[in-house]
């Protein structure tokens, strides 16, 4: 199996206290992030796209494309973590934006203990159709790693500067029954501010 690169961009609320003037958002970018206290523990929905295509393993030709559509909630009671509105759809290309999937209710309701590694027994998915635990796998794993990156990872961050945390520089993380992950390279650079439903966010580039 070839390994990929994705370039994911982050949005990760952040409640500073402070008042920006209209239109004056300078310093934001001098702030340390590690004296801005997280929203993370408030309840937040996230709108969560996942594209991935198949390919010949001889020659490299494109078998066919998926993307998978789903809302990822953090903040639940007892610190859960949960995932609904899950569809599955065939598209043509990574470019496709807009498309109609079949609707996975077995993912309505699945949730668990935020940042626990129960997520890799074959257990962990007993509620979740044989057909669908690929996916599944991938939609857990990806959400603890983007969400220990926000909590563990942005109060190292200073504004358009390379980080490159040396905790996963060579780690290994295995699957019971499935696969394992080796990660040898990320980099994450926190690249600009925006705005999202009226709250002040940091952009994180994550490769």
């Amino acid at each position: 199996m070839k390994a990929s690169a994705y370039i994911l961009v982050v949005l990760l609320p952040v409640s500073t206290g402070i008042t920006a003037q209209e239109g004056n958002i300078d310093h934001y970018f001098m702030l340390n992030p590690g004296e801005i206290q997280s929203a993370g523990s408030e309840y937040q929905e996230y709108d969560v796209t996942l594209k991935w295509q198949n390919l010949d393993a001889l020659t490299g030709s494109m078998i066919n494309c998926n993307a998978v559509k789903a809302t990822y909630m953090t903040g639940l009671e007892n610190d859960y973590a949960g995932w609904k509105n899950v569809s599955l759809a065939r598209i043509d290309d990574f470019q496709q934006q807009e498309f109609k999937g079949t609707e996975l209710p077995s993912f309505d309701g699945f949730s668990y203990r935020a940042m626990d590694t129960a997520f890799l027994s074959e257990g962990f998915y007993g509620n979740i159709p044989a057909e669908q635990r690929d996916l599944a796998r991938w939609l857990v794993s990806d959400a603890v790693q983007m969400q220990g990156l926000a909590d563990y990872v942005f109060d190292s961050l200073t504004y358009n500067d390379e980080f490159l945390p040396v905790l996963l520089e060579d780690n290994d993380i295995r699957f019971e029954n499935w696969v394992k992950f080796s990660s040898r390279y990320q980099k994450l650079i926190w690249s600009g501010i925006g705005r999202h439903h009226d709250e002040i966010c940091a952009i994180v580039k994550f490769e």
